[in-house]
Parts: structure tokens; C-alpha cells; sequence
């Protein structure tokens, strides 16, 4: 039986909880192929060309002011129309053979011995400043690119689950996931928020693990004992292997959706999962499709046209289920950098309106499609008069689609607008995010277990949570009011919040199965009594027996 080896835990951090297994996939190979041969480079660089070309042409992001000069755009495209160059070319191949650059370190060096080509007389009547933003922009994107393509092209043929191995954190490896990707792991140590945020939001395991485990052939991910497993028995990948299917989704028709006492929400970022939320009768819908990894992902504004596609495909396989769409909200953590850490407040929206405007045209023109009434979600909602300009800008775009004018309401995220909840009675729903709101519980979820999380709960202000759902369940048009985040998987925290009246919850699509038993449990006691007061039936069920018997007694003689 060959031996088990187990990372050192000194040199290994989870950054989230989750199961997984697969063979590895080496990043730094992908690198090493292209360095090999020249016909292999010519390869490499013949796919950037055609990514820079198709995606680069859509990329007009508002770097500067509104009224930045026309020319901007021109300046744009020469910086993209380097990479075609011959003198770019021929430098770019000696840094990678001659030199052994990393390819990516190669282009930016490339890149930057050749913007002499776009710095010229053409472009006199833009500022310096303006140029140098977007030579900078260009050089990120089609770095970004450069690892999108031979990234893919590693993972385009693989049919197994696989773990993905790479020194720094890639967000191009969740552009357009693959369903076989079931970890990550960084040979590099990180801060915990960027890369945290895209393993949480799509649910997959993340480690960063500074021992050398590029030799191994197989890699276990146990995020229960803590523990990545190298090479492990066959008996312990069985083991594994089961306690993944033992925590797959629960199945169709144990916990219906038309139950009144209940709407269940999905809510997820990627389109893997649709399917298994429209099928299953765990979820009353689809609440919220969160769209800002669409673009930081690949780092560039998705195409109107792709965007309609996509929105109209999770549109029709949800069937008649409700489907919310959330406005992409880009900050700290999870950032796009053309938006200059710019969340989406109303400042944020007029200086980065494109990016919104595209989004907004693309789901109503596939609400008109498909002629379904959507839920639009407005995040980060602080103040009340933000409330009507929101407003105004989504029933504009569905009125120009001739779209079905949606539902709009808002991500209530801080304490202020729970406190002041009627302030925004406009909205025809408010989602409180819960991950947000409870922030401190939220980024020790998983260090916490039982009663050490649900104190910590306890010692933040539920009591303001309970006041909002009596307030709103009490208007003359009572207001739908949904809680959604990573917390409610916590099945001590999700039994608080039914006992308090909520009856509308978003549970993340992967992880119904740690919740599962709660709601099962509430609907199979509903009529009966629990807790203290079945005890106290039981009593005096008891008492009455043993009067009935002694009553028998006394007649039998």
C-alpha cells in the first residue's frame, strides 16, 4: 500500500472550505511548450493575434473624462495593432529564446520597447497622460489575453476533473469555467482577498501551498480535516470519492418549491450550474445571477451581442422559475481595472456608463426575446435618492428594448438601510446581503464551528433585521424582502432566521446539501409540537394516563 503524504499544514492555507479530487495540471508547462520550438511560438503568437483581434475591438472603456477626444479611440487600436508588427515580433522572440524570458514578462517588455509607434505626431491633441493610460490598459489586457490563451489551451482537451496548478492566482482560469476544474492551488502566497472572493462566489477550492508538488500525480482536497493529499491510496480516494456523492445537491422532489411556506433561491455566477437550478424542485428561481465575473474575469466589457446571448440562454432554460439579474458591482476585491475601483454608486455610473448602459440593453433585449418579466437587482444601495435615479435608468433601457418593465429592487448591505428600511418602498423587492451585512462573522465562516458563529451573530443586530421584516411584511403593499449569502449555509444560523418569520432565503447553488435538513425538518413539524412544548404535551399526555389507569383501577375493584 503505498505511503499517504500530507502537505505540511504550516505551509498550506484553505482559503475556503470544499471538497475535491483530480489530476493536476501544471500551468508553467503551458509556458514551457512555447519556449520550446519556434513553429510552437509562431503558434502562440498567431491564437494572441486572433484573441487581441476579437476581443480587443469592443474594449473602449471610459479611461478619462466624458468629453475625452475622439482620437482616444484611434490611439487605442494602434496600441492593439503593436503585437502586429514585425519589430515587435522580431524583439518579442529574442526575449523568449535568446533571453528565456516568461512569456508574459517577454510581451511587456516587447510592448513597451515599441509604443514609439503609438506615442507620434497623430495623436498630438491627446494628452500624454491619456496615452500612457491606455498603452498601460492595452499592456495589462492583452497580458491578460496572453494567459487566456494558453491557459485554454492546456484545459481545452481535458475530460476528468483536474486541480490547476500555478505560482500566481489566474483569473482567466474562471472565464467561461470548466466543469472539470475542481481546485486551485498557488505556489505563491497570496493575501486572502481577491482569489478568496472568485473560490467562494464558484464554489471552488483554493490552497495556497508553498511545498513542491509538481511531481504528483494525483491531488486530494479535503477542506473538512484541512488537508491537501498527495498521491493517496486507492482505499482513500474511494472514501473521497463517496463522501463527494454523499454531498452532491439533495434530489428532485425531496423539498418542493410550490410549498407556501418556503421560496428557496439559487443564487450563483456562472452558467454550470443553470440547469441543475431549473431542474431541481428545491428552488423556487434564480435569485440573483451575479454578472460581475463576466468581465473581470477576461478584464474587458463583454459585446452586447454576447451578453444578450448568454442572458437569453439561462433565461430560457429557467423556463417559468424567477430569474433575477444583479448589476455588476465592482470594488476592492473583486475589480475590473479599467473602472478605477469605482463601485457602482450614481458617480460610478456616470463615469463608467458604458459598461452599464451595454448590460442594462443586453438583459432587456433578452427579456424582450423571450418575453419574461426579470428582477433587475440595483447593488449597494445606501441612500434613499438613489433609490429614483436606479430606477429611471432600467426602465429606460427595457422601454427602448419594448421589454416588460422588470422588478427593480435593491442589495440592502450596511445597517442604514435595514434601520430605515421604508425609505425605499419604491423598490419592488430589497435582497439583504447577509455576507456583507455580518461582515466580521462572514470572513471567519470558516474558522468557526456551531456555537462560536451563531454567538457571533448573536452579538451583531439581528434584532434591526427582525424589526425590517415586520415593517415590511406590514406595508399596505408588503415588500418582498430576501436574505441571501454564504452565512444561511450555516444551519444554526439559517433555523434563527426561520424562527424569526423569514420565509424568502438565496442559498448558493452548491451548497443546498448543508441546508437541506433544516428546511426539511421545519415543514415536516409544521402542526406538531417541538422543542419545549413537545415536552411539555408529552407530560401531560403521561399525567393522563396514569389518571386513566388509576381511574380503571379503582372501577375494577
Amino acid at each position: 500500500m503505498a505511503e499517504i503524504i500530507y502537505a505540511d499544514k504550516e505551509k498550506c492555507i484553505f482559503l475556503t472550505w470544499g471538497n475535491a479530487q483530480g489530476k493536476q495540471v501544471v500551468y508553467k508547462e503551458a509556458i514551457g511548450r512555447v519556449e520550446s520550438d519556434e513553429s510552437t511560438f509562431i503558434e502562440f503568437i498567431e491564437k494572441l493575434q486572433v484573441a487581441v483581434d476579437d476581443e480587443m475591438h469592443i474594449a473602449k472603456p471610459i479611461i478619462a473624462s466624458q468629453d475625452v477626444l475622439k482620437s482616444i479611440d484611434g490611439v487605442l487600436m494602434d496600441a492593439v495593432n503593436i503585437i502586429h508588427k514585425e519589430a515587435f515580433l522580431s524583439y518579442y522572440k529574442t526575449l523568449v529564446f535568446m533571453k528565456k524570458y516568461d512569456i508574459r514578462k517577454a510581451f511587456q517588455e516587447a510592448f513597451n520597447a515599441n509604443k514609439h509607434f503609438v506615442m507620434n505626431e497623430k495623436y498630438r491633441w491627446t494628452s500624454p497622460k491619456e496615452v500612457e493610460e491606455i498603452l498601460e490598459y492595452t499592456k495589462k489586457r492583452v497580458t491578460s489575453l496572453i494567459n487566456k490563451v494558453l491557459i485554454k489551451d492546456l484545459i481545452k482537451d481535458i475530460k476528468e476533473d483536474f486541480i490547476f496548478i500555478t505560482e500566481n492566482f489566474q483569473t482567466e482560469i474562471f472565464d467561461n469555467v470548466s466543469k472539470h476544474l475542481k481546485g486551485v492551488i498557488c505556489t505563491k502566497r497570496h493575501t486572502i482577498g481577491e482569489p478568496s472572493a472568485y473560490s467562494i462566489d464558484f464554489g471552488i477550492p483554493l490552497i495556497v501551498c508553498t511545498n513542491a508538488i509538481n511531481t504528483s500525480s494525483y491531488l486530494l482536497i479535503d477542506g473538512d480535516k484541512r488537508e491537501l493529499i498527495i498521491d493517496p491510496t486507492d482505499e482513500r480516494k474511494a472514501a473521497h470519492l463517496k463522501l463527494i456523492n454523499d454531498r452532491a445537491d439533495v434530489k428532485q422532489g425531496d423539498l418542493t418549491f410550490k410549498n407556501p411556506q418556503f421560496r428557496i433561491f439559487a443564487s450563483t455566477v456562472d452558467t454550470l450550474s443553470i440547469e441543475s437550478i431549473a431542474e431541481s424542485n428545491n428552488y423556487y428561481g434564480l435569485c440573483s445571477f451575479r454578472t460581475e465575473y463576466l468581465y473581470t474575469a477576461r478584464g474587458i466589457t463583454p459585446s452586447l451581442e454576447e451578453q444578450t446571448e448568454k442572458y437569453v440562454n439561462i433565461i430560457q432554460k429557467m423556463g417559468n422559475k424567477e430569474v433575477y439579474f444583479e448589476i455588476p458591482r465592482f470594488d476592492h476585491i473583486v475589480k475590473l481595472d479599467i473602472m478605477k475601483n469605482e463601485v457602482t454608486d450614481l458617480d460610478g455610473m456616470d463615469k463608467c456608463a458604458k459598461i452599464f448602459e451595454v448590460f442594462l440593453d443586453a438583459v432587456a433585449a433578452a427579456s424582450a426575446i423571450t418575453d419574461k418579466k426579470l428582477s433587475i437587482i440595483v447593488p449597494s444601495i445606501l441612500l434613499k435618492d438613489e433609490v429614483r435615479e436606479w430606477i429611471m435608468h432600467v426602465e429606460y433601457h427595457f422601454a427602448k428594448r419594448k421589454a416588460q418593465r422588470p422588478f427593480i429592487g435593491g442589495v440592502f448591505e450596511t445597517e442604514t438601510p435595514v434601520v430605515y428600511a421604508t425609505d425605499f418602498k419604491k423598490f419592488d423587492f430589497v435582497i439583504v446581503s447577509l455576507d456583507d451585512f455580518y461582515d466580521e462573522a462572514d470572513d471567519d465562516f470558516n474558522k468557526l464551528r456551531g456555537n462560536a458563529h451563531i454567538e457571533m451573530l448573536n452579538a451583531v443586530t439581528i434584532d434591526d433585521l427582525r424589526r425590517m421584516h415586520r415593517i415590511l411584511s406590514r406595508l399596505r403593499k408588503a415588500q418582498r424582502h430576501i436574505l441571501r449569502g454564504n452565512v444561511l449555509t450555516h444551519p444554526g444560523i439559517l433555523h434563527k432566521f426561520i424562527k424569526r418569520g423569514f420565509k424568502e432565503f438565496a442559498i448558493p447553488a452548491n451548497k443546498m446539501y448543508l441546508v437541506h435538513e433544516v428546511f426539511k425538518k421545519h415543514l415536516d413539524n409544521i402542526g406538531k409540537y417541538v422543542g419545549y412544548r413537545a415536552l411539555q404535551k408529552a407530560k401531560k399526555e403521561r399525567e393522563l394516563l396514569e389518571a386513566k389507569s388509576d381511574d380503571d383501577d379503582d372501577n375494577s375493584l
